[in-house]
Order: structure tokens, then C-alpha cells, then sequence
């Protein structure tokens, strides 16, 4: 009896969840920055932009520390 042979770096939902694990992992190193920005007293508005998060998402994490 022979092997099958498979390429998982062509499987689409292999693919797929690789992207997306890549993106909450971007997400999540962005969220950290804003933190680290806002505890050094840094503005929403300047930790937005530096970080690429929206406001609203910066003003959240600041009401959370």
C-alpha cells in the first residue's frame, strides 16, 4: 500500500488560519504598544497614530489601565 503525499502549504484553510493567527498576533503587539505608550503619558491621539489603532480602540485601553 502507498503513502499519500500532502502539502499543507497549499491547504487553503491551513492558509487561512495561518493569516488570521498572524493578524490577532499584530493586533495583540499593537495593543501592548498603546498600552506602553499611554502609561508613559503619551496622548490618544499620538498613541493612535504610532500604533495605527483607532481612537475610539486607544481610549478604551486607556480606560482600562
Amino acid at each position: 500500500m502507498g503513502t499519500i503525499q500532502y502539502d499543507i502549504e497549499k491547504d487553503d484553510l491551513y492558509l487561512q488560519g495561518l493569516e488570521k493567527g498572524e493578524r490577532v498576533g499584530e493586533l495583540k503587539v499593537r495593543r501592548e504598544l498603546a498600552i506602553s505608550c499611554l502609561k508613559d503619558r503619551l496622548s490618544v491621539e499620538k498613541t493612535a497614530k504610532l500604533t495605527k489603532l483607532s481612537i475610539e480602540e486607544v481610549r478604551k485601553l486607556s480606560k482600562e489601565l
